[in-house]
Formats: C-alpha cells, structure tokens, sequence
C-alpha cells in the first residue's frame, strides 16, 4: 500500500537470513500493512520491527528468527503501544503460542490427520497480530451493548478493572464493557454455563469463575431482597 514506511525489499548480496521468508514478509506488506505504518528490517540480525497503527491506537512489534527458521519458531517481542497493558501482553501470548503449533507437533494428534510436518510462522503470527488484533479490536463494539468497546482517544482508556467501561477479553476473542459482562454473567440462566452472544462458545473468565449453583443462590437472594423492599415501601405507601 502506498504510504507504508518500509525499507523494502531486501537487499540483496548480504548475510541475509531472510531468504527462507521473503514471500512472507512481501504479503504481509502487501496484505496486512497500511498508510501511516512502518517496517524496518534488520538482516544481519535477522529481526524486523513493526510500528502498526488503527486510528490513534499504535503497537510496536518485534519479530527475530535464526538461521534454522522455519524449523524453528519466530520470537516476539513488543515495545511501546498505547493498548492496555493487559491486552497487549495478551496478544503476544496469543501469538507466541500460534508459533509454537508451528513447529511443534500436538501433543494428541487428531485422530486421521497426516504426520505433522513444521511450516513457517511469520505469516500467520502476523496475521493475528496485525490484521486479527491491531487492526481489530480499536473498532470492535462489546458484544452485549453493540457500542464500541474502546474509546476513540486512547488516552480515555481505563485501567481500573472494576470500571463500568473497562474492556473485558474473553476465551473466544471477543470483548466486552466491565459491567456489560458483569451484569450478563450475574443474571439467570446459569445451566450450563454462560455462552458469548456473538460465537456461542462458553465464556471463561478469572473474574467470573462461580459455579452455576452459587449464581443460582445469589440470584435467588438477590431477589428476596428486591421483594422485601418492594412490600415495605409498599407498606408504607411510597
């Protein structure tokens, strides 16, 4: 895309370890890269630097390889960004786990599925970093309310994690607003756990982690409570 900052293409003649990966780091350009964001290759050290952008929200990427790559696992590692610092550092994980299956085999193979044979990571990490996460989640709406999740500004973004507004990542990848997900995990049905709205998947969170029972007796007390209030304020003619 025009206006990528990018020293691009590589050049030839030099220790370059970059060879086995050319065609992946030209589609990523081609693909994933818009105006505004900026690559930097380092051959000789075999690493290349990522500055990628959605609006006013930024993330600085690292990617390093060696000359055993695609054997062996790209790294990742992340400089400043203006992400929370939680989905940030979510990401990376995400990502330093999708190249792992690169490389290594399943520790349970899928019954029928052919021998595992390790490919090539940079592509894929980079897809799900830039296209997946960057690129998404600054515009993505809370899966409850249908607003969007983050704030325009980065700057308005909290990190109070009990905030109304604060955003919630959850196992499937989608997001929520703090109150939003509080307010669904809290209310009836609670059999068989409680499912995203948007994938249907069931939802996992170190913040929600009660069982159905609990939930079901909170609730219960919750509304005798409401019921109690309701006749005295009946009772007294309010």
């Amino acid at each position: 895309s025009s206006g990528i900052n990018a020293e691009w293409p590589l050049r030839p003649g030099e220790e370059n370890m970059f060879i086995n990966c050319a065609e992946e780091l030209d589609h990523i350009k081609k693909a994933f890269l818009e105006k505004g964001d900026e690559v930097k290759i380092r051959q000789k050290a075999g690493s290349f630097s990522l500055k990628v952008y959605k609006n006013e929200y930024f993330m600085n990427l690292k990617m390093s390889i060696t000359d055993a790559y695609p054997l062996e696992q790209v790294k990742i590692t992340t400089g400043d960004t203006n992400f929370p610092k939680d989905l940030a550092e979510m990401f990376v994980r995400q990502g330093v786990e999708l190249a792992r299956r690169c490389v290594v085999p399943p520790a349970i193979p899928a019954k029928g599925a052919p021998p595992f044979e390790p490919k090539a990571s940079i592509l894929p990490v980079s897809e799900y970093l830039v296209y997946q996460c960057i690129k998404t989640y600054p515009v993505m709406n809370c899966s409850l309310c249908d607003k969007q999740a983050f704030p325009s500004d980065p700057r308005d973004v909290t990190q109070n994690i009990r905030h109304p507004k604060y955003v919630e990542y959850v196992y499937c990848s989608h997001i929520f607003h703090h109150k939003c997900l509080d307010d669904y995990m809290r209310t009836p049905p609670f059999k068989d756990g409680k499912k995203c709205p948007i994938c249907k998947k069931q939802i996992f969170h170190e913040k929600w982690k009660e069982s159905a029972e609990v939930l079901e007796q909170r609730w219960a007390h919750k509304q005798a409570k409401q019921r109690e209030l309701a006749e005295v304020l009946d009772f007294m003619d309010l």
